[in-house]
């Protein structure tokens, strides 16, 4: 466990820490600066000035994605709180990886544990899985293709940017030339946006397919 939080935890600017509130006891969270003592094993949290948190059992979210919300990266560390002279202390009981961190097993073991932990949700609660607005969303994803084709997006717009449209502006002699700036020159971020949703569609298909064979199985049984 250790091991794996040493590699992980100088992969992201900081952290969530999930515990106790100091007044009222009710959970609380906080950023904060989590570093590896590799000597006591335990991790040395900086909190701000303002936290108001207390001693006992916490756990420990490093989480991180892009900025359309992919390329998603996590893990979740559970243990327990303490003071020390005048710093904070945390002691790890339990490695929970996320997504992200052990490739495509990690992800495939995500997805499955995912599923589980929703059904365990509704049935303790006496709930049916709610229903998806499938219509809706076909209508959204519908309205963002027809606003994706060239012929309806200006040139200079911050949509034609994203979807890597570079506007041509006029010049004084007639002609006209590319904006070359570095932030038009930047790739565009929709392609990758839409491989990862590729892939991940992917994913999830393979699971639905397996989860249905294995009732089959049983049915048959």
């Amino acid at each position: 466990m250790w091991d794996e939080i040493g590699r992980l935890l100088p992969g992201f600017e900081s952290a969530v820490l999930t515990g106790l509130d100091a007044a009222d006891g009710y959970p609380y969270s906080v950023r904060c600066l989590p570093w590896a003592d590799s000597t006591t094993r335990v991790l040395r949290v900086q909190f701000p000035a303002y936290a108001s948190i207390q001693a006992g059992p916490a756990s420990l979210l490093c989480h991180e994605h892009d900025e359309n919300l992919w390329n998603l990266r996590s893990f979740l560390v559970r243990g327990t709180l303490a003071r020390e002279h005048s710093e904070w202390i945390f002691q790890p009981q339990r490695f929970v990886p996320g997504a992200g961190v052990e490739g495509t097993r990690g992800m495939v073991r995500f997805l499955t544990g995912s599923r589980r932990n929703a059904e365990r949700y509704l049935q303790r609660r006496g709930l049916s899985r709610p229903r998806i607005p499938w219509k809706a969303i076909n209508e959204i994803k519908a309205q963002i293709k027809e606003d994706r084709r060239p012929a309806s997006v200006p040139s200079g717009s911050s949509l034609g940017r994203l979807l890597g449209y570079r506007p041509e502006y006029p010049y004084s002699h007639g002609g006209t030339q590319e904006l070359t700036s570095r932030e038009e020159k930047r790739p565009s971020s929709a392609s990758g946006a839409m491989t990862s949703s590729i892939v991940v569609a992917i994913f999830v298909a393979l699971i639905t397919l397996l989860v249905l064979l294995r009732r089959r199985r049983r049915g048959e049984k």
